[in-house]
């Protein structure tokens, strides 16, 4: 299912390079936390200090009579204490930034509200920039926190040709995010709780998580998941009725996911190579 609606064909140019890609190698998955929620309605989250840095070119843009290829989202640690996400086009070009968030999950639930409203035209705002005759883009929610910022264009009619490119961008990025088979991370709900499932290459399910109670911490365990899933040591074996279940845990023991009964210890441990083989190369976002 689509989360926001709109296709909205246009390109610009500058580069999305996140200092690094999201994970985590020890630690749970967390509970509740805090941070933007996916509903319009709760507070967009708090967010502090600059977006991302760098040209966004002259912002110039041409029309498609055809869809783009699918856009960009990923989230970041940017340091110790900073987590951060960008919008970017099928080039890695930036469009916008967030601010920075003080956990990963209150990023999360950032990401998750520019799901449901990043393709929304009238979200966007074009600030004229101090000092010259260049502007940028805001992306705001109605309690007019900014979620993510674009950098500085030519001219205020660049940054609102940009607004195309940017609902674009999510539309198609969502499109993928739907269609999507075969190896990856799904977060599933289930009578008002949330899962988090790992599919193998032939789309049947490797292992998933205990029911989360919000979208953003089951995303939160799907990074956690993503984390301690490359790492054969985190995964063990145990009886349970005539079978074996393989659980994966936390650097702190805390269970992040299980698998279905195999009927010995040396299916298992082919399970445990498979998990490890697929999670190694998928992401999240």
């Amino acid at each position: 299912m689509l989360r926001c609606c709109a296709v909205l064909l246009v390109v610009v140019g500058c580069t999305f390079d996140p200092t690094s890609p999201a994970s985590v190698t020890g630690g749970g998955a967390g509970g509740g936390g805090s941070g933007a929620g996916s509903n319009e309605g709760s507070s967009a989250g708090s967010a502090t200090g600059s977006s991302g840095s760098g040209s966004a070119g002259d912002g110039s843009g041409s029309g498609s009579s055809a869809p783009l290829p699918a856009g960009q989202l990923a989230l970041w640690q940017v340091d110790a204490y900073d987590w951060q996400f960008g919008v970017a086009d099928s080039t890695g070009t930036e469009l916008l930034a967030s601010n920075y968030y003080s956990d990963r999950q209150g990023a999360i639930g950032g990401v998750l509200w520019v799901f449901d409203h990043g393709c929304d035209v009238s979200r966007y705002v074009v600030i004229d920039d101090d000092g010259d005759a260049g502007a940028s883009l805001d992306l705001v929610a109605t309690n007019h926190d900014v979620m993510a910022s674009s950098d500085s264009y030519a001219s205020d009619g660049d940054a609102s040709a940009a607004i195309a490119t940017t609902t674009n961008a999510v539309e198609t990025y969502l499109a993928a995010r739907a269609a999507a088979t075969g190896a990856r991370f799904e977060v599933a709900e289930d009578t008002g709780m949330f899962l988090v499932v790992v599919h193998g290459a032939d789309g049947g399910v490797l292992m998933q998580s205990t029911p989360y109670s919000s979208e953003t911490s089951a995303y939160n365990g799907a990074f956690a998941i993503q984390g301690a899933g490359s790492t054969a040591a985190r995964y063990g074996v145990a009886a349970q009725g005539s079978g074996y279940v393989v659980t994966l845990t936390a650097s702190n023991g805390q269970p992040l996911a299980t698998t279905g009964s195999y009927a010995s210890v040396d299916d298992a441990q082919a399970a445990i190579a498979a998990a490890v083989a697929t999670v190694s190369t998928l992401s999240v976002l």
